[in-house]
């Protein structure tokens, strides 16, 4: 068993510590992974269940946290030999779709600095208009005054659930919630940590900033 403590550390340590112990353990085995909030607890066990492993948490007598993962590495893939011409066009094909990767990041609740409400009323146009395009984003970022677009009572929610039903993944930074006291009221997508929005933005073909 690997025991990972990350408790006092802000977002993104956990979920970095977490990756660490991941990485060098070996399939089946069981890492526990303490921590002190429950944006923590979230985010390790989104990390965990992205790399196909089983993660639970519970909480400690002390009031802290223990998530529990057991690691499940991924078989090698074997790849099937390319025959024809015609399947080297579709797998080149099929390469470059999941290479496109453009995200969107919202860093507030405004579009463009001078007036305020000017700002806002831009926003809600420009996500209607992306809601329009023939090919949508891969990702939306949402964080600091941006993360108060995906909660409820926010204009554009609709907008934006039309979007993750559409497949658009949309995700909210968590600290930026618990900071805001809104981690109970998020309406649409998924509470993502600050390791995961660099990876997405460095991983991304495109980044459109409003």
């Amino acid at each position: 068993m690997i025991t990972v403590d990350a408790r006092g550390f802000e977002c993104p340590k956990p979920v970095i510590l977490t990756k660490d112990a991941m990485r060098s353990a070996k399939n089946g085995d069981r890492i526990e992974v303490l921590v002190d909030n429950d944006i923590a607890v979230s985010n390790i066990i989104k990390y965990a269940q992205s790399a196909n492993s089983i993660a639970i948490s519970q909480l400690e007598d002390d009031g802290s946290f223990k998530v529990i993962i057991s690691v499940a590495k991924a078989e090698t893939k074997v790849e099937k030999p390319i025959d024809t011409q015609v399947e080297k066009e579709e797998e080149l094909e099929v390469s470059t779709h999941q290479q496109d990767k453009t995200v969107i990041v919202i860093p507030c609740d405004g579009m463009g600095d001078g007036n305020e409400e000017l700002g806002r009323i831009l926003m809600k146009s420009f996500i209607f208009a992306i809601t329009n395009l023939e090919v949508l984003p891969s990702t939306m970022l949402f964080y600091n005054g941006g993360a108060k677009l995906t909660c409820e009572g926010s204009v554009v929610l609709e907008d934006l659930k039309n979007l993750s039903s559409s497949g658009v993944e949309i995700l909210t930074c968590g600290t930026c919630l618990d900071f805001f006291g809104l981690k109970d009221v998020l309406g649409v997508g998924e509470v993502t940590n600050m390791y995961s929005i660099v990876e997405i933005m460095d991983n991304a073909t495109r980044i459109i900033r409003p």
